[in-house]
């Protein structure tokens, strides 16, 4: 059953049982009261119909009112039924028309004879993947409920090599192989982001991926670029829809890394550099070195 109903009942429960002793407990005293010879004892009478009257009133309204809330709550868990299966529909027929045209345009560089396109098929390639991370990460941003997290040892190195194809142009090196534990779909999201984002605002040519140990249990996992840097206030990296400049993006992507890491337990630091010297950021992960 539904939380929201079974807290509804319960409240409903509560203060009917709550107004009907109440009410009980009036009459009750009402009742003694009337026993006792006294001139009011006209006033006693009238006043205890009023009550039984008053109380039944408060009972009903309450119990309509708990009716009402029930029937609301219903129509809002079919109507955000109805969203799910909405949202899902349209992300699987999106997510199949960006495969297929990347697809495409994977096909349209094997047969293209011009070396002029080439640059061409790179943008369109490289539009492809910020579509595509764009609509995972509004779906990541939209969902009402937590995501499962499933925990496993996870090659940093291997996640890399099956992930490096979206960025066909970029040089990406692994140096110090680790393996992480956590959630394959967070931690490749996770990577998606940083390395887009040294793609897209940095215009990096090549990215590096650096582990170490940290403790026992967890390892650091360095990321640079040889981009332009950021020129904007590290202390507000990872703010939601802050722009640094007219021409920065809105933080989603580093904002969905960091709640994604604190959903596996890790976090997030930014290496302070020059403008033109690059960008690098510092993960702390569960995890050990490779051998």
């Amino acid at each position: 059953m539904n939380r929201k109903i079974i807290y509804v009942s319960v409240w409903i429960v509560f203060t009917i049982a709550m107004a009907g002793w109440w009410m009980a407990f009036s009459i009750n005293l009402l009742e003694r009261i009337k026993n006792v010879p006294w001139e009011g004892q006209a006033d006693v009478l009238r006043h205890k119909n009023m009550l039984m009257w008053e109380g039944a009133t408060w009972i009903l309204l309450l119990l309509a009112g708990g009716i009402a809330l029930i029937y609301f709550v219903l129509q809002e868990e079919r109507y955000t039924q109805q969203i799910k299966e909405f949202v899902a529909a349209f992300s699987h027929d999106m997510k199949t028309s960006l495969a297929s045209l990347r697809l495409q345009a994977e096909s349209l560089r094997e047969d293209m004879k011009d070396p002029e396109l080439s640059p061409l098929v790179d943008r369109l390639e490289g539009d492809i993947v910020r579509l595509g991370l764009q609509l995972e990460n509004s779906l990541y941003l939209g969902r009402h409920e937590a995501q499962k997290i499933f925990i496993e040892n996870i090659s940093v190195n291997d996640m890399i090599h099956s992930l490096e194809h979206f960025w066909p142009q970029l040089k990406i090196k692994v140096l110090n192989p680790v393996t992480v534990r956590g959630d394959r779909r967070a931690l490749e999201s996770i990577f998606t982001n940083l390395i887009q984002n040294s793609v897209v605002h940095g215009s990096a040519s090549e990215v590096v991926i650096k582990g170490g140990p940290l403790s026992q249990e967890s390892v650091e996992v360095e990321i640079s670029d040889n981009g332009e840097g950021f020129p904007g206030d590290y202390e507000q990296l990872g703010e939601i829809f802050y722009r640094h400049n007219p021409s920065s993006g809105s933080g989603l992507g580093l904002y969905i890394v960091r709640q994604l890491l604190n959903e596996i337990d890790g976090d997030i630091k930014f290496i302070r550099r020059s403008p033109g010297h690059g960008f690098a950021i510092r993960l702390q992960l569960r995890g050990s070195v490779q051998a």
